[in-house]
């Protein structure tokens, strides 16, 4: 008998609303509104929280970077005897001397510009050791790594990223040929898989990767690295060993700072952990911002349904007077404001998928909506209905049966 009731009531709620065309249309634009911001901001910030974490995570969320300078001494920065700290040394040291570290990798680089014969492309040379590409989880497509003969020789060879071998070889196999940079000839003994990784950098594909003590010496003429990544042994591992790296650098570089510390070690793990927060609190935070249109459209539900009760005085005696009860009254108004929300919700939903997909074509991530979401959206609809629809429902439920009946 509810049943029926409710679905009467729902039914008798759409016809009065196909009644008031103009007015119900505004109301359900106002819902629609707020319903399209909400839902489009959420989705995009979730696709942002989601692809940030993704990309650290290319990066190595269970990578310790070592780099020269510390906040604990912010003119350390300025230094250049502390920036230029770190060695090869400090490296092996981590590689032998502390417990669960499964691969370190130094880093030196040097941007410009890369020749063969006529043909010529900006990118990053990148002077390294063999653990990178495992670090990195680079694959070789054609050809060879860097191997620890390169490194130990400093032999002028390289391995070039999967864009940067398209741009200056095109369709030639570029195995065995030579690149120039600074005057020196490099030749190509490994083509790197293609990584797409470019969206936090210009990524692993325009970079050419020779053995950092051929870019120290012939290169740059330098001793120093830029930065050593340490790749602990597991997640649990990470802490002790970013103590004894700690412990370490302060100890063999201490009297290069007025605080005793010259180095920072960086915790990707952590790095994408705060990225997540910041993004989530951003994304919030607009989203709640953007909830101030829902609750500018509930009130704009609850005007129309206040005037729909002063309207229909008269039918809500003549349907008392005939025996139903104020529940029912109540019931039919609040099916009023609910079919106004959740038709809202729906023309809101659709507005949402249109802009996300317009959106996924300019952001270099995607944003998506989850059936859960959609439900829950529809959900959300109804209970605004229901909030600011209860005071006119009330209203009408309340009206005397005999003064309802004597209104002109």
């Amino acid at each position: 008998m509810k049943l029926t009731i409710s679905t009467a009531s729902f039914s008798n709620a759409f016809a009065l609303l196909r009644e008031h065309k103009v007015r119900s249309g505004l109301t359900v634009l106002g819902i629609a509104v707020g319903i399209w911001a909400v839902v489009t901001l959420l989705a995009i910030g979730m696709g942002a929280r989601a692809y940030i974490e993704g990309q650290i995570q290319i990066l190595g969320s269970d990578l310790l970077v070592v780099t020269p300078g510390s906040s604990e001494d912010p003119t350390s920065f300025f230094n250049p005897v502390i920036m230029e700290s770190l060695t090869l040394a400090d490296a092996e040291h981590f590689r032998n001397g502390i417990p669960d570290v499964r691969r370190v990798a130094s880093v030196f680089q040097l941007s410009g510009e890369l020749r063969v014969a006529d043909k010529r492309a900006a990118g990053s040379v990148v002077g390294t050791e063999p653990d990178y590409f495992a670090i990195r989880e680079l694959a070789v497509d054609t050809g060879r790594l860097l191997n620890t003969a390169d490194q130990r020789s400093a032999a002028p060879v390289a391995v070039v990223g999967a864009e940067l071998a398209q741009q200056l070889f095109g369709n030639q196999p570029p195995i065995g040929e030579s690149i120039r940079f600074r005057g020196q000839p490099l030749e190509v003994v490994g083509v790197l898989s293609q990584r797409d990784d470019a969206a936090l950098g210009q990524g692993e594909d325009r970079n050419l990767f020779v053995p950092i003590r051929y870019a120290q010496r012939a290169l740059a003429g330098a001793h120093h690295v830029e930065y050593i990544m340490v790749e602990p042994t597991g997640r649990e591992a990470k802490p002790a060993v970013a103590r004894a790296i700690d412990l370490h650098l302060m100890t063999s570089k201490s009297q290069l700072s007025n605080s005793g510390k010259t180095h920072t070690v960086t915790d990707f793990g952590e790095i994408a952990t705060l990225a997540g927060r910041i993004v989530d609190a951003m994304t919030w935070t607009l989203v709640s911002i953007a909830g101030v249109s829902l609750v500018v459209g509930g009130i704009g539900v609850m005007n129309v349904m206040l005037a729909s009760v002063s309207e229909r005085v008269s039918e809500i005696g003549i349907r008392r007077a005939v025996g139903a009860n104020a529940n029912q009254i109540r019931l039919q108004f609040l099916s009023e404001a609910a079919m106004l929300t959740v038709v809202g919700g729906v023309v809101g939903l659709f507005l949402a998928l249109f802009s996300i997909l317009i959106a996924n074509q300019l952001l270099p991530w995607e944003g998506s909506l989850t059936a859960t979401s959609v439900v829950l959206v529809l959900l959300f609809s109804a209970s605004i209905g229901g909030f600011f629809g209860y005071y006119p429902a009330r209203k009408a439920a309340n009206m005397p049966p005999m003064e309802a009946l004597r209104y002109d």
